[in-house]
């Protein structure tokens, strides 16, 4: 699937203060939420060369020793199918103001940098704060001295409380440290400590985030809470081919909430509020172009026939609470519709006084019809000439006179005329001028080769052109090769007739066909040994209409066959003969006098 690169980031922050503090570093992760969409509004964007980099850019109190733009650590690579992406950083401590310094103010943004062309684009900015940690007394006394997190914590967080002792000159042989907690707010995990210690009876001294000499230690404890939303589109462009066809087309808009901690994971929407329309999503002036619908956890933007517009990227607004998301859907809309007739005139292919009675084959032309619809909208460029014949169903006027089978027509009798319409009409004659069979041609195909292999990475936005031969040649025993027929009449028209025609091998020690004969028969090649190459036109094609053969043509047919390098396996059925006339041969022994090798 080819895949535009991002046109657009949007972020979103989960925490507005970082906290250096003074023995984790999770207070100075940096994370981010966020989603990356096309120039179209698709969230199915490239990723080839992409690299999303967070910056900091000061705005007040920046270190002496730093810029005041500074490039963060990559961030984690974003979903194939939603755009969404993590972006959770380590920001150094060297990046916040000394401690005991008042907090710096920056401002934060992504950047998406592309390594084709060294460009890039860049989301919105957030401001955060960087806090530093708090001054301390040094511990030179005989003392013990704990620390615990300054930065606040979220419930079910395990954090470490790290304990130091100093004894001066005295050695003590056994020590003992009390520790006291709230156990209605906390819970008791493990203990870690160093073979360098000897126990202490001295507890002194407590460093927290008020800063100086404590006693006692405060934490504080903040609730994890939805922070933001994103949304995406399963199509952010939609074809209305329902006013074609009846079907309505569809895009299931989903939503994940972003919670304000890192670790937390994201989560759907499980209490949507409906917005003025039936579901959550809200789509100003988006009456003509489609409908909203709910869905479990989300909603379906539906384009039905009953829809008369186009737009391009028009907002769609999911609401969750007080979280909303917005997200650009472009409805492209049926402009115009041509219908195109290859051969709008059919005539008479035999005499009619040469047509048996009770014959129920065809005795005029046939040809095809083709729809083209040019698509747009309010914003749209214009797409020209799109086939959608699949689409649309094609009706006879006279039946009776023309027949449509599929987007087959077929004259019935002459003279006369038909409107053949869909949403649009185009017109078809039938005559009683007579036309002939100047040629006719036989064609055996084995596959096609490309001027260049086709790509599934092909743009739907760009087209692109292939071109190819086909590719006729056999090239091993029983191999198989389609076959077609193809009649040129004298009003310069060519029809398939492979169904009404005769299919046989000239040489059927190189080709032979099935004994029966079907629409787009297949010719089997079966190599006399000792002639491994051919190529003649030893494919024959009669075609005939109520007994009357109308035209004759042959066809190439190319056989290229390996020689023979070597014999994998032999066997003899049976394994044991014996010579003419040997009463082995006889009853009751019966010996066989002859064998086949395979």
């Amino acid at each position: 699937m080819f895949r535009l690169p991002p046109s657009h980031i949007h972020a979103v922050l989960r925490s507005a203060e970082l906290v250096s503090d003074l023995n984790s570093n999770k207070g100075r992760m940096l994370s981010l939420a966020y989603q990356v969409r096309d120039a179209f509004g698709d969230a199915r964007v490239s990723s080839s060369g992409v690299q999303i980099i967070p910056v900091l850019e000061y705005i007040t109190n920046k270190p002496p020793s730093q810029p005041t733009q500074v490039q963060l650590a990559e961030c984690g690579s974003f979903s194939a199918t939603t755009g969404i992406g993590d972006c959770t950083v380590e920001v150094a401590t060297s990046l916040f103001p000394a401690a005991g310094s008042a907090s710096a103010f920056a401002n934060v943004k992504l950047m998406a940098m592309f390594a084709s062309s060294g460009g890039g684009i860049e989301s919105t900015t957030a401001e955060i704060q960087l806090t530093p940690p708090p001054t301390h007394p040094p511990l030179l006394e005989i003392g013990v001295l704990g620390t615990s997190p300054i930065r606040p914590l979220r419930p079910g967080e395990a954090f470490v409380v790290s304990v130091e002792a100093s004894t001066g000159s005295v050695a003590l042989k056994e020590w003992f440290l009390p520790v006291f907690y709230d156990s209605a707010a906390l819970s008791f995990v493990d203990t870690t400590q160093s073979q360098l210690w000897n126990p202490l009876i001295l507890t002194d001294e407590m460093r927290d985030m008020r800063g100086g000499e404590q006693t006692s230690a405060q934490l504080e404890v903040v609730a994890v809470s939805p922070i933001g939303m994103l949304a995406v589109a399963s199509r952010a462009e939609v074809f209305n081919t329902a006013v074609l066809d009846g079907v309505n087309q569809t895009s299931t808009i989903s939503a994940t909430i972003i919670s304000s901690w890192h670790e937390t994971s994201n989560a759907s929407p499980q209490s949507p509020r409906c917005g003025k329309l039936i579901g959550l999503c809200l789509a100003p002036n988006g009456d003509d172009a489609f409908m909203i619908e709910p869905a479990s956890e989300g909603c379906t933007v539906t384009v039905a026939a009953s829809h008369t517009v186009g737009v391009r990227q028009i907002a769609v607004v999911v609401e969750d609470g007080n979280l909303t998301a917005s997200l650009p859907i472009t409805v492209w809309f049926p402009q115009s519709l041509e219908l195109v007739v290859a051969d709008p005139v059919l005539n008479r292919i035999m005499p009619s006084e040469d047509v048996q009675q009770g014959c129920t084959q065809y005795q005029y032309q046939g040809t095809s019809v083709t729809a083209r619809a040019a698509w747009g909208g309010e914003g749209l460029d214009t797409i020209e000439s799109t086939d959608v014949t699949s689409l649309v169903a094609f009706e006879s006027s006279s039946p009776n006179i023309v027949k449509v089978t599929g987007a087959q027509l077929q004259g019935l009798q002459g003279e006369g005329s038909a409107v053949i319409s869909t949403l649009a009409p185009g017109s078809v004659n039938v005559t009683n001028d007579q036309v002939c069979v100047i040629s006719m041609d036989a064609v055996a195909y084995t596959g096609v080769v490309f001027s260049q292999n086709p790509s599934s990475d092909i743009s739907r936005y760009q087209p692109q052109t292939f071109s190819f031969t086909v590719n006729q040649v056999l090239v091993k025993e029983a191999s198989k090769a389609g076959v077609r027929v193809y009649a040129t009449f004298s009003d310069g028209q060519i029809t398939d007739v492979t169904s009404d025609s005769q299919i046989i091998s000239t040489n059927p020690e190189y080709l032979t066909l099935p004994s029966t004969q079907l629409v787009g028969v297949f010719g089997q090649v079966a190599a006399a040994l000792g002639s491994p190459g051919l190529c003649a036109p030893i494919l024959q094609a009669t075609w005939s209409v109520c007994g009357i053969a109308l035209g004759q043509g042959n066809g190439v047919v190319s056989i290229q066959l390996p020689g023979p390098v070597v014999v994998n396996k032999l066997s003899a059925l049976p394994t044991s003969i014996t010579r003419a006339g040997d009463p082995a041969a006889a009853s009751p022994i019966q010996y066989k006098t002859v064998t086949t090798l395979e």
